[in-house]
């Protein structure tokens, strides 16, 4: 296959369009519902979920619904939890998408992403993600070639090293207080390890978000290198990311100064370890502690991995090398050829498309969905947008479909703005929605804009029992100024008002108001969009 052109890059962008369309390549289109002009144009002028986000979201909710100790759709062809198939980096990113959207799409709806995250924690802590530590940090001759003999190891899977898992749950936990001002990680024991068998308690290790950044913070600031092993004598670049963005996010959430000195240390460690390639400009993969070795080679996948996130505390870094990194994936021979990578273990297609979503990219992205569409078979099943089942040859894995996800939803500084502009009181005090009925109701829109006194909310029926929709629900507007007065329309039509605290007028049971939160009642055979408007 010739290499690629602006004509092909530009077929490759129709393709997309088409997907768009037909909704990708063997996959079946979610019922479609006409809606009033006026409902569109609400949806228009405020950030909304489209078809696939929303798809994508309702998918990562239901992983994250599934009861503890199934991890159906999760499993890889690996046997444990040592490679790139771990729960770990599923879970880890998982949330990453789900915090995309809920900043960026859906601000004021957040009991569902809310839920959905904290069990995804819950999920991080259990014995069945992070025992893989009590083998893998007795070493092994396949990480170090120098060793001699296997150590002891040691069962705690955040005291040292294994950055891999401690750095993930630090980002989670940040994320979760940051988001929805939840302190329930910060009270002592909340996050513990239990080593049972047989009902028997062996050893436990008891942490809180405080002592998990402490030891984190600690191991930066004290390695030689610092940054942080995964396996022993291996320093990952792409797994230090996720913990210094923790840390940013734990001196907002506490008030303290831990993550300004790592950064300046890690971004000291990449020009010492040789772990930025000089000429190409590409990161290397890994660092081998006692042979003081760097090692590549240079792959789209890992770029994309280690940036996305290294675009939040090093942006002009970022900035000035992804021309570098987009240039040599459009004149790859093949999607499959240039972007498939043995060494990363997953076709880099989505990794990156999200990569260069966060940097503003969207031709790139455009074709690598494109790509991945008319590829590697996504399909809809009741509202719910994945890459499934598993493909080896094309490396489809459980973690492709959540790097689709976080493709999907990312927006030009997605993750750069999580972390540099963190919800503060202002946000806490907006209105917001609450008491939807999902999944039987689904949010696509849940936006407040200070400036106009506006709350833009649009629902639509979700999963149907027996071919049924939604029929009548209710939802819960929270936090309305009570000095205003507040109008309610449904699609455009009046349903009726909120003067000061008094329900004035109203069709037939559509508004209620008791303790300060206006119910407000509907039907739901179809979308329905509506706006709380403040005078």
């Amino acid at each position: 296959m010739p290499k690629s052109t602006n004509a092909a890059w530009t077929a490759i962008t129709l393709l997309l369009l088409a997907a768009a369309t037909n909704q990708g390549c063997g996959s079946q289109a979610p019922v479609k519902t006409d809606t009033a002009a006026n409902a569109v144009a609400v949806a228009n002028d405020y950030p909304s979920l489209t078809d696939k986000e929303l798809g994508h979201v309702r998918w990562l909710v239901k992983l994250a619904e599934q009861p503890f100790g199934d991890w159906s759709h999760m499993g890889g062809k690996e046997a444990g939890q040592e490679g790139l198939e771990a729960y770990r980096y599923q879970l880890g990113y998982m949330a990453y998408a789900l915090a995309l959207a809920q900043y960026h799409k859906t601000p004021a709806y957040r009991e569902l992403y809310q839920r959905a995250m904290d069990r995804m924690i819950q999920k991080m802590v259990r014995r069945d993600v992070w025992s893989y530590w009590e083998h893998v940090s007795k070493g092994s001759k396949t990480m170090n070639p120098a060793m001699k003999r296997k150590g002891a190891g040691w069962l705690d899977p955040v005291v040292d090293k294994n950055i891999m898992y401690s750095g993930h749950l630090v980002n989670m936990v940040e994320l979760y207080q940051m988001l929805y001002r939840d302190d329930k990680y910060d009270q002592p024991g909340a996050i513990t390890f239990r080593w049972e068998w047989m009902g028997e308690l062996l050893d436990e290790f008891k942490y809180d978000g405080g002592k998990l950044a402490a030891v984190i913070h600690r191991q930066f600031a004290d390695n030689p290198h610092h940054m942080i092993e995964c396996e022993l004598n291996m320093i990952f670049p792409v797994c230090n990311q996720p913990p210094l963005l923790g840390l940013m996010l734990y001196d907002h959430n506490h008030g303290t100064g831990l993550a300004p000195s790592v950064k300046g240390l890690v971004a000291q460690a990449f020009e010492d370890d040789g772990l930025l390639d000089p000429q190409t400009r590409d990161f290397l993969q890994f660092y081998m502690v006692e042979q003081k070795m760097p090692v590549g080679p240079a792959s789209p996948g890992n770029n994309a991995f280690v940036a996305i996130s290294m675009h939040a505390w090093n942006p002009e870094l970022v900035e000035e090398i992804y021309p570098l990194h987009a240039r040599r994936v459009r004149e790859a021979d093949a999607f499959r050829s240039g972007l498939s990578d043995d060494n990363v273990g997953l076709s880099s297609a989505p990794i990156f498309a999200a990569y260069a979503k966060e940097m503003g990219d969207g031709e790139t992205a455009a074709g690598l969905a494109a790509w991945m569409e008319a590829h590697c078979a996504p399909r809809w099943v009741d509202g719910k947008y994945y890459y499934y089942p598993r493909d080896d040859e094309l490396k489809i894995t459980p973690l492709f479909t959540v790097a689709a996800a976080l493709a999907e939803i990312n927006v030009k500084d997605g993750v750069w703005a999580l972390y540099n502009r963190p919800w503060r009181d202002d946000y806490f005090a907006q209105p917001f929605i609450s008491g939807v009925a999902h999944p039987q109701v689904v949010v696509r829109q849940a936006f407040y804009d200070r400036e106009k006194a506006v709350l833009a909310v649009t629902l639509e029926p979700g999963d149907r029992s027996g071919g049924q929709g939604a029929g009548k629900t209710a939802f819960a507007v929270n936090q309305l100024d009570p000095s205003k007065n507040w109008s309610v329309t449904r699609n455009g039509k009046a349903v009726g008002r909120l003067d000061k605290g008094v329900v004035t007028s109203t069709q037939a049971g559509a508004l209620a108001f008791k303790d300060g939160v206006l119910t407000v009642a509907t039907e739901l055979d179809r979308p329905q969009s509506f706006l709380i408007r403040g005078e």
